[in-house]
C-alpha cells in the first residue's frame, strides 16, 4: 500500500512537472514571438517616418546597415577559417576553439539568418567531423577574438 501511494505521487508529480514545464516554454515562446514582431514593427514604422522625412538620407542609411550586417557575416565566417589555420599549425584542438565556434554559431543564426543546417554545413566543410553544435545559451556580448591564438 505504501509503496503503490509512493509510486503514485511520484508519477503524478512527474506529470505535473512536464505539463508546467510545456504551459512555460510555451508561454516563453509566445512572448519572444511577441516580442520580435512588435520589434520589427516598431522598426519598419521608424523607418517609413525617416523616409518620409528624408528618403535619400533613409535609402544611405539602409545600404550603410546592409554593409555593416555583410561585414559581420564575413568576419564569423572568418573566424572559422581562423580556428582551422591555428589546429593545423599546432595540431592541437583546444578547449576554447569549441567555444568560439559556439558563439559563431549563434551569431551566425541570431543575427545573420543563418539556419542551424546551414551554419553545422559551413563549419564540417571548412574544419570536417564536427560535434553537434550547442548553440543556445550564448551571451550575444561573448566576443571569440579574445579566445583565438
Amino acid at each position: 500500500m505504501k509503496s503503490a501511494i509512493y509510486s503514485g505521487i511520484g508519477h503524478s508529480g512527474k506529470f505535473t512537472l512536464s505539463v508546467i514545464a510545456f504551459i512555460y516554454n510555451l508561454i516563453a515562446e509566445s512572448i519572444v514571438g511577441l516580442g520580435r514582431i512588435t520589434y520589427n514593427a516598431h522598426q519598419a514604422a521608424i523607418i517609413s517616418i525617416l523616409r518620409v522625412i528624408d528618403n535619400k538620407k533613409t535609402d544611405q542609411f539602409e545600404q550603410a546597415s546592409k554593409q555593416s550586417d555583410m561585414l559581420l557575416e564575413f568576419d564569423l565566417l572568418q573566424k572559422v577559417i581562423q580556428i582551422k589555420e591555428a589546429y593545423l599549425k599546432d595540431r592541437v584542438w583546444h578547449d576554447g576553439y569549441g567555444f568560439v565556434l559556439n558563439v559563431v554559431a549563434t551569431r551566425l543564426i541570431n543575427e545573420c539568418d543563418w539556419s542551424k543546417e546551414q551554419v553545422t554545413s559551413y563549419i564540417q566543410r571548412t574544419i570536417g567531423v564536427i560535434e553537434e553544435l550547442e548553440v543556445e545559451g550564448v551571451d550575444e556580448d561573448d566576443q571569440p577574438d579574445a579566445l583565438l591564438p
